[in-house]
């Protein structure tokens, strides 16, 4: 019987080198109904907006979101919040753009963006969050948390320092607030793509059983003839 453990913990261990320490998956979710109607001086509808994510396995390594089809009179208007399922909370862009009108456009906020958004003009491609005034400028109305988490310049959060390595799975919100004077406008939809990564590890079970888990799967080894 020893013999036959010390067996299977060795090629337990042998299949385990052989498989990649971590496995990531990245999914994308969009909102569904997509549309948000952005109101100066009240409540955008939906407000929240909100996805439910399923079926991810692992913690979160990596976060984006992308604003589809946006279109507002005043950019600079804008404060715009991302809030996890667990209650993590990140500004991914506020006060910037100016207020010169930008048409339709869609952008992905992600931390890695190749730009950067500023106080004028309107951004291209992918960019980093930027909240240019912060609070109290910036009044999330409520179900909002009250002091949420801010990059730079005013703040230094990251979608990482935020979300990564918590869980993926459940409610996120965006919420949508326009704070100026000038008419509001249209978010088309959003999306949000998570990257999620686990850990392989080889395990030994109660009944001295070799396993490897990996992704929230445990995978058996049996001696031969067992069951």
């Amino acid at each position: 019987m020893k013999t036959t453990l010390r067996s299977l913990f060795a090629l337990l261990m042998s299949v385990a080198s052989m498989m990649p320490n971590k496995t990531m998956a990245q999914t994308s979710f969009t909102s569904s109904p997509g549309s948000i109607t952005i109101t100066t001086g009240s409540i955008p509808t939906p407000y929240p907006s909100n996805i439910t994510v399923s079926g991810l396995s692992g913690v979160i390594q990596k976060v984006t979101v992308s604003l589809n089809n946006l279109n507002v009179s005043a950019a600079s208007d804008l404060y715009i919040l991302l809030v996890g399922p667990g209650g993590q909370n990140f500004v991914i862009m506020s006060d910037a753009g100016g207020v010169t009108p930008w048409g339709t456009i869609s952008l992905t906020l992600d931390d890695g963006g190749a730009n950067g958004l500023s106080t004028s003009g309107q951004p291209i491609g992918t960019v980093k969050p930027a909240d240019f005034l912060g609070l109290p400028a910036d009044n999330y109305l409520s179900p909002a948390p009250a002091s949420p988490n801010s990059p730079a310049p005013t703040g230094s959060s990251t979608f990482a320092s935020v979300f990564n390595g918590t869980h993926p799975n459940g409610t996120w919100s965006l919420y949508v607030v326009d704070g100026g004077v000038n008419p509001g406008g249209t978010l088309g939809s959003w999306t949000i793509t998570i990257t999620t990564v686990c850990v392989n590890n080889p395990v030994v079970t109660n009944n001295n059983t070799p396993a490897i888990e990996a992704c929230g799967k445990r995978y058996w080894m049996h001696a031969p003839g067992a069951h």
